[in-house]
């Protein structure tokens, strides 16, 4: 028997909370607790990593019941996608501060980045965290996290943004740096760039192909019914042999009133020389038709 597929908690938590939006409301209380929870599970996570730590020994470590726990987080996914999250938005916050109208502003959001990310030129706990579980996080949880990391990629290089976003996350290169690489990925981008084509102008409506016209002589309907072109051509006298003409005493014997010859011997003679007559009449008129065809 198949065993049935349980979907996890935390699905079935947002769908209940879409449903029922005062779900999501939380007393000053819970919302202390939450704050314990995700900053004690980031320190613990960045220092021995999530495969270490079970959610269990994790709700022992903050001194409160698996129970109370998994009422504000059903399991680690979750847990760990609400720290990212949260995060990303902090991130978010510090490069939206930057004037709209400040001169060289990229640049100050890049700063704003680096300083919201890096703390005595190491990654924080949130964004070590972020750097090391973005791509193992479960699906649900990482398709919400991607979506704000793509916004603020695009807002700090819309040229190449996974490339900025992976520099800037590198604790090895500071901001004169990072801008220097920037700089020189750019130039060297559209420097070997193809070039652009012209575009194409939207096909025409094809025309209708030109009729054509046969000059072709006319033919009365009495030609075409029975007249001088439907009939065969007739040979000419020359053109055709003579049909052989039976000897003379062939049909005289042949004509005889009385009947067939007296005996069968002056039947068979006279059927040679007949025989022998036209064979030799028939190589004669072949020849002369063979020499009337060649001229």
């Amino acid at each position: 028997m198949l065993r049935p597929m349980h979907i996890p908690a935390r699905i079935l938590r947002k769908h209940a909370m879409d449903v029922v939006p005062s779900l999501r409301n939380q007393t000053e209380r819970e919302v202390q607790r939450e704050e314990t929870i995700l900053k004690a599970a980031a320190c613990l996570i960045a220092r021995f990593g999530a495969a270490a730590i079970s959610f269990t020994n994790l709700a022992t470590a903050i001194k409160i019941s698996p129970a109370t726990m998994r009422k504000h987080f059903t399991d680690l996914d979750a847990l760990i996608g609400e720290m990212m999250r949260r995060h990303l938005s902090a991130i978010s916050q510090a490069i939206g501060a930057v004037p709209r109208d400040a001169p060289d502003r990229q640049r100050k959001q890049r700063v704003a980045y680096i300083e919201a990310t890096r703390c005595l030129g190491a990654p924080t706990q949130a964004h070590l965290i972020l750097i090391t579980y973005r791509t193992i996080l479960a699906e649900d949880e990482r398709i919400s996290v991607e979506e704000i990391r793509n916004v603020i990629g695009d807002t700090l290089g819309r040229e190449n943004p996974e490339g900025t976003l992976h520099l800037l996350d590198s604790p090895c290169f500071d901001i004169d740096q990072i801008e220097a690489m920037l700089t020189a990925a750019s130039t060297a981008r559209r420097q070997f760039a193809p070039p652009r084509t012209a575009t194409p102008e939207p096909p025409t409506a094809l025309e209708p192909p030109a009729k054509i016209s046969l000059d072709l002589p006319k033919i009365s309907r009495l030609e075409t019914q029975g007249g001088p072109l439907c009939q065969p051509r007739k040979l000419q006298p020359r053109d055709r042999p003579e049909r052989p003409v039976p000897d003379d005493d062939l049909q005289r014997l042949l004509a005889d009133p009385r009947g067939p010859p007296a005996s069968i011997a002056a039947l068979r003679s006279a059927l040679a020389r007949s025989v022998g007559k036209q064979a030799l009449l028939l190589e004669k008129r072949s020849k002369n038709f063979g020499a009337a065809v060649a001229d």
